[in-house]
């Protein structure tokens, strides 16, 4: 496999079912929860989450992914992603059906429905555990923008970047307890000068994923031989 996989539980040519988990490492820590949750035997790969930060890496490191994959006999694929910026869009299924949650990011798979992210307050940015302690974001970042540029110059590019936030919103996804990482997240808030707010959430998508059923109003159902276009990543 690729450089920008995490981990992988996949032996390409030793496969075992004709079903694979593909998801982005940001919600690995729920999807373990799920997985242990369901007892789903699964296999499961996980990418690198800063595929997000330009769409069409993500989407080719995906497409990479399922060709592999589908040529050693997969056949149905659960995506731990939801429609990142089109990132899925272009996606091509091969020879795999691919059930994929119907939402806009991971941060509504743990507000638990698209209904709910359009009546939250504007300005929060949401912070989960698997956020906090990453080492390419947050803090961690910040800290790597002061090696590089000096700390005016970071301190510039971050409140930049967070101009438009005015809560750092604590995000309980029910699968660690908030306690772990609370040091961390006000840290952050008190950088970027925002104020924290507790937000309650749910693990419910990722493990409905799982074990389906999979309605369409809340997953998105695409058949193996089939081209994904931005026209298919309506959400309701």
């Amino acid at each position: 496999m690729n450089d920008y996989i995490i981990s992988s539980t996949v032996d390409p040519s030793d496969m075992q079912s004709d079903t694979l988990i593909i998801s982005c490492s940001r919600v690995e820590q729920e999807l373990k929860h799920a997985i242990a949750a369901t007892g789903c035997p699964y296999p499961v790969i996980y990418l690198k989450s800063r595929l997000h930060d330009v769409p069409t890496q993500l989407m080719t490191a995906l497409q990479e992914v399922i060709d592999e994959v589908s040529d050693a006999g997969i056949r149905k694929i659960f995506m731990g992603y939801a429609t990142c910026g089109n990132a899925l869009a272009g996606l091509h299924t091969r020879k795999c059906e691919l059930i994929i949650p119907r939402c806009d990011d991971c941060v509504t798979f743990f507000l638990g429905s698209m209904k709910r992210r359009r009546e939250m307050p504007t300005g929060i940015f949401y912070i989960t555990s698997d956020w906090a302690t990453d080492e390419t974001h947050g803090l961690h970042e910040f800290q790597n923008y002061v090696e590089e540029y000096g700390e005016e110059m970071a301190q510039e590019i971050y409140e930049m970047m967070f101009e438009h936030y005015s809560y750092a919103g604590i995000l309980d996804t029910t699968c660690c307890p908030t306690d772990t990482f609370r040091p961390q997240a006000e840290q952050f808030a008190e950088q970027m000068d925002l104020e924290v707010i507790d937000v309650d959430g749910t693990n419910d998508w990722l493990t409905q994923l799982l074990t389906g059923p999979w309605p369409e109003n809340r997953f998105f159902h695409f058949p193996s031989g089939y081209q994904i276009t931005a026209g298919d990543l309506y959400l309701p």
